[in-house]
């Protein structure tokens, strides 16, 4: 069943190749890499490489973005996710200027679980060593809840604001929920995206011993490691970041002058009915099939894909064979952001979504990067590609058989 579309009326982005779309955009078409050495993690654990942004510097962020004292006073000490998804948050409603937003109106919605890992991991140190001396808000920010609080004050939302959590395809679903919230007359505008876990030494080597990253050729070469759909492939390589987009009602952003980038035109998500990391092709087609049949579409109206595509032996072979299947032998252009910010987890579709819009509105797509060897069976994007693009399928997968697709069309 087709539903209207919803409006894309803000943008905001921290990866590490910028915190502006237009930065993520360049980077990516100039196949720049942001991916490099870990800078403070355990020698000992087997990853050495990732997206890296420990040194975000959220004052600095918001005094380049003129952000009132009050905004800082609440962001003061917050933990790195909490920094990275409010500085997106921030930079998306500003974009759209939601101060024509009733607040009551106006919900906020994050993709993210398990954001701050790394804080856990230092204060059960603590607790070992000294119960006393356990960080003082920790009972507050160790809850992922607190980011959503945190940006819902900054952004004084008093509409629905929660957090949704599905693996690496949380982002994909917060969206999902945002435009049901829209749809649902819950809310005219909602803020929605996600953010990536704090990288840690614990969840890397978690995923290490799950032989889900790539840990034994590329550490001496880190911007050769993230390679999808590449023969030579070996796992994923992890990223931080986060992005936010504003959703909005159609007549809602028309009627007060709103700029619009894009329109939201389909979600999709299914579950595979499995704990496993293992990828199934027949709910990731299911994922694509719901969002372009909420589109009124068709897989031969898709112009380009924006592939999950994270680098792993496995789930790059079974993707391409799903995108084929959904799309009923059409073959768009095929690429992915992750061949060059590695992937960012929880965060990774809504970044991804911000690229994807960027390239519809340029009419370029950017490359895939470190495709020496292909060995799948898709048009792939090898470099930068004049396109007249107007409608695109981008999709994310988590652990755990969660799948998820959104369709978006040029403003």
């Amino acid at each position: 069943m087709k539903h209207e579309p919803i409006a894309i009326t803000g943008r905001g982005v921290v990866s590490t190749l910028g915190t502006t779309p237009e930065a993520l955009a360049d980077g990516l078409e100039a196949g720049r890499s942001g991916i490099t050495r870990w800078k403070e993690m355990d020698p000992r654990i087997y990853s050495k490489i990732g997206g890296d942004l420990s040194g975000f510097d959220l004052a600095g962020f918001l005094a380049d973005q003129g952000a009132p004292e009050r905004v800082s006073h609440v962001l003061r000490g917050v933990p790195p996710a909490t920094a990275m998804a409010a500085a997106a948050a921030l930079d998306a409603a500003r974009d759209a200027d939601v101060s024509g937003v009733a607040p009551e109106r106006l919900g906020h919605v994050i993709g993210c679980h398990n954001a701050h890992v790394k804080g856990h991991q230092v204060n059960a140190q603590i607790l070992e060593e000294e119960p006393d001396f356990l960080e003082p808000l920790f009972g507050l920010w160790g809850f992922d809840t607190d980011i959503a609080s945190a940006i819902a004050e900054v952004l004084t939302a008093r509409g629905p604001v929660f957090t949704v959590g599905g693996a690496c395809a949380s982002s994909n679903l917060s969206i999902c929920a945002a435009v049901d919230a829209i749809r649902a007359g819950r809310a005219d505008a909602v803020v929605a995206g996600g953010v990536a876990t704090s990288a840690s030494s614990l969840a890397l080597q978690a995923w290490s011993h799950l032989e889900a990253l790539s840990i034994q050729s590329f550490n001496d070469r880190p911007t050769e490691a993230s390679r999808p759909f590449d023969a030579d492939r070996e796992g994923f390589v992890p990223s931080e970041g986060a992005a936010m987009v504003v959703l909005e009602r159609r007549e809602h952003a028309l009627a007060r002058g709103a700029r619009v980038y894009g329109w939201l035109l389909g979600t999709g998500a299914s579950s595979s009915a499995t704990r496993h990391t293992r990828p199934d092709r027949e709910g990731q087609v299911r994922a694509m099939r719901s969002a372009l049949s909420e589109a009124g579409l068709t897989g031969r109206d898709v112009d380009f894909v924006s592939a999950h595509a994270t680098s792993t032996p496995k789930g790059d072979a079974v993707e391409a064979e799903s995108i084929t299947e959904a799309l009923d032998g059409h073959a768009p252009p095929v690429n992915t952001p992750k061949s060059m910010l590695g992937h960012c987890l929880q965060g990774a579709a809504a970044i991804e979504l911000v690229a994807t819009l960027e390239q519809l509105r340029r009419g370029r797509l950017h490359g895939c990067a470190n495709l020496e060897r292909p060995d799948v069976e898709l048009d792939l994007a090898r470099e930068v590609r004049e396109v007249s693009a107007r409608v695109a399928l981008s999709n994310s997968f988590g652990f755990g058989g969660l799948n998820s697709s959104v369709v978006v069309g040029a403003a």
